[in-house]
């Protein structure tokens, strides 16, 4: 008898054990839901709320302006409650992100099955897919789908495991995107190639060591897998594939970053240094004082949020009359600092720059450009002598509070 009580009562004790257990797992994964169900940020919440996915919309409690009306006015055609909430809940609800006053809470993100997308594009002659291989960074997910987006991209597909997936970071940075490009997320990346391939799909990778892009002309639908940001495209994939592209760059444009090696074009940004500075009348006071050293470094710093918030490929361009013995351009804040040559100005340099890109959007063919991008989605902000432009930056950098 006694050792059947023992044992029922070592049954009661691990049955209760198991129901805190369960009960942890409850509450861990009802955390991450929650967390998962907010989108925050003006562009984001506007874009949940037009594709009907609000449930709730929070903002701070003494905002005010035209962007807070037209929230207000998308709410209730929707019919979703407004609540006014201290900045401090704004602030527990995005989890410490700049949400510029306004959260929404939404319905969770519902995911394709590779099955779905194959089938939403049965309709098109030639679709495009991205295939994101290990994707770390929640910002480069929501620049590529702003690029898809633009890019007028078929659909986007993610790993389920070791990747990162739709989050409130992810949603800002896309801009909204994330409404409008179709997802699928997959078990295993490997054997969704191969059923992209039993449906007639080539297979692309992108790598500094493959074939240049330009010899291979091809029609019909095509996936281009992006790989991971520091290890590339994994070695089981690029057995899978049927050909690793590379870029070949030349001129100054070599040296733009990771994101071009890997096959990607973003949206390009070539600010005139010097001119730049005047954005800021603090910046301005250091370059009067003859601090022009002082003044660069801030204005990088500054440049550097602004593009990794925005996702854009920057170029900033110093006279070379400013700094004489200044020639060698360099890398910093994941900015390409370029020193002109002597006899050229920032203004002709940009110009230039921008010559070379325009010839190379018009020498591409179909396939070229899709591989490339540049489906109508390279856009180049010249940000030289109008002020209007450089303090129309400064106060996007200050909103976003970079």
């Amino acid at each position: 008898m006694k050792d059947k009580k023992q044992r029922r009562g070592n049954d009661r004790r691990n049955q209760r054990k198991n129901d805190r257990s369960k009960d942890r797992r409850k509450e861990t994964e009802t955390v991450e839901t929650e967390e998962n169900n907010f989108v925050f940020g003006h562009h984001a919440s506007v874009e949940a709320l037009q594709a009907g996915r609000g449930n709730k919309l929070f903002m701070q409690e003494d905002a005010r302006g035209d962007k807070i009306e037209q929230l207000k006015a998308l709410a209730k055609e929707q019919a979703v409650p407004v609540k006014w909430v201290p900045k401090q809940k704004l602030d527990t609800l995005s989890d410490g992100g700049v949400h510029q006053g306004i959260v929404l809470g939404i319905t969770p993100y519902e995911y394709l099955t590779l099955e779905d997308l194959l089938a939403k594009n049965t309709s098109e002659a030639a679709p495009f897919l991205l295939i994101l291989d290990s994707l770390e960074d929640p910002h480069n997910f929501g620049s590529i789908l702003r690029t898809a987006d633009a890019s007028g991209v078929s659909g986007v597909i993610i790993p389920k495991h070791r990747s990162v997936g739709i989050t409130p970071v992810v949603t800002k940075a896309s801009t909204g995107a994330v409404e409008y490009v179709p997802i699928a997320r997959v078990t295993n990346l490997a054997q969704s190639i191969k059923q992209l391939k039993d449906a007639g799909y080539w297979i692309f990778g992108t790598d500094m060591e493959g074939t240049d892009y330009r010899q291979w002309k091809v029609e019909g639908p095509i996936a281009l897998i992006i790989g991971n940001e520091g290890k590339g495209v994994s070695a089981g994939l690029k057995k899978e594939v049927d050909e690793m592209l590379t870029i070949p760059m030349t001129g100054h444009v070599q040296s733009l970053n990771a994101g071009v090696a890997a096959g990607l074009l973003m949206q390009l940004l070539i600010v005139d240094g010097y001119n730049m500075i005047g954005a800021w009348p603090e910046l301005t006071a250091l370059k009067n004082q003859e601090r022009l050293e002082e003044a660069r470094e801030a204005l990088l710093f500054r440049l550097s949020n602004y593009a990794k918030y925005q996702g854009l490929e920057t170029i900033v361009v110093f006279d070379a009359q400013f700094v004489p013995g200044i020639t060698q351009s360099y890398q910093k804040y994941q900015l390409t600092v370029v020193f002109t040559k002597e006899d050229e100005t920032a203004d002709s340099y940009i110009e230039r720059i921008a010559g070379e890109l325009n010839d190379r959007l018009t020498q591409l063919s179909g396939f070229q450009s899709k591989i490339l991008f540049l489906k109508g989605q390279i856009y180049m902000y010249f940000l030289g002598i109008d002020i209007g432009k450089r303090t129309h930056v400064a106060s996007i950098m200050n909103e976003e509070g970079k």
